[in-house]
């Protein structure tokens, strides 16, 4: 059985990264917009009303007030807006599909035209359809796994004496699942990729294209996965190293929190609004760079599993 690269398959993202920077951008601006439509709606019909019971929540929270009156008349507020949930839902499917399809067009179609990659067809519909589809099945997958798991794990642990012993069991059972359930997800990993290149629903032919392969793809999630866990520790070290030179920790002082939120709305959301727009873009570039860096990857083994199979 011909396998795939691992080194190349990891560095397809950081090669799309460091190649199309702009358009990593570009597909985190989409799909933060997108996904903030159903916020600026919110808050355009009902902004001052949400927010000033949110702030009146936070201030009361605070002074060590207690918060219970403020939280139901934000409650109250919250339910009058739940159809926008429903939008969300929608937006963030159709953000899913456009940058999913995005990133595999970059990398299995390249020759292809969009500004930045970027379309509205049937493309974008099929990649919206098959992540809805594989979050399903994933989690009527998780389910029983996760209750058959569990179940065992805790009878381990009683028959073991409940020591030391039989929590180490319960827990190796309970890995033991976790890197199973892992290995049958990975299985479907090439659904996307498979159904963009064909323009056709790929669900289950990814069970069959991936067979073989589930040992290299598990290699391949986790030293995705081990790097993200680094990179979210050396921004997190940069982010509390900016924000201690700048002085602003001093800022999140229970007292200045207190003061800050006192102030009527007008006045703290004209403060926080370079803060939002500042903090949006950074997000807008770690969520592009993110889905990159872990979606191109798979596109990549889909084009090595395929082309070793054609030749």
């Amino acid at each position: 059985m011909t396998g795939f690269s691992i080194g190349e398959a990891y560095g397809a993202g950081f090669k799309l990264i460091t190649g199309r920077p702009l358009s990593v951008l570009v597909w985190g601006l989409v799909y933060w917009l997108l996904n903030m439509i159903p916020v600026g709606l919110m808050l355009w019909l009902s902004g001052p009303e949400l927010l000033n019971a949110w702030s009146e929540m936070m201030a009361s929270a605070v002074a060590g007030e207690d918060p219970s009156s403020r939280l139901e008349r934000m409650q109250s507020t919250m339910a009058g807006l739940q159809g926008f949930q429903g939008l969300g839902w929608l937006l963030g499917l159709l953000a899913t599909g456009l940058i999913n399809a995005a990133i595999f067009r970059a990398v299995l179609r390249p020759e292809d035209g969009g500004i930045f990659g970027l379309r509205l067809g049937m493309d974008e519909v099929w990649q919206a359809l098959i992540e809805l589809c594989i979050n399903i099945l994933l989690i009527l997958i998780a389910i029983p796994f996760a209750l058959v798991f569990v179940g065992v794990g805790v009878a381990v642990f009683f028959a073991m004496g409940q020591g030391v012993g039989g929590v180490m069991a319960g827990l190796l059972i309970g890995l033991i699942g976790v890197v199973l359930f892992l290995w049958i997800a990975l299985r479907f990993s090439l659904a996307g990729p498979a159904t963009f290149a064909t323009r056709n629903f790929q669900l289950f032919e990814s069970w069959t294209l991936t067979k073989g392969q589930g040992f290299q793809l598990l290699l391949l999630a986790i030293l995705l996965g081990l790097t993200i866990f680094v990179l979210q520790l050396v921004l997190g070290f940069v982010f509390l190293i900016a924000f201690v030179s700048a002085g602003t920790l001093e800022a999140l002082s229970p007292e200045a929190i207190e003061a800050f939120f006192t102030q009527p709305f007008e006045t703290w959301s004209v403060q926080l609004l370079p803060w939002f727009i500042g903090a949006s873009l950074i997000g807008a570039l770690l969520t592009g760079a993110l889905y990159t860096f872990l979606y191109a990857p798979f596109a990549s083994v889909y084009r090595q599993l395929t082309e070793a199979q054609s030749a």
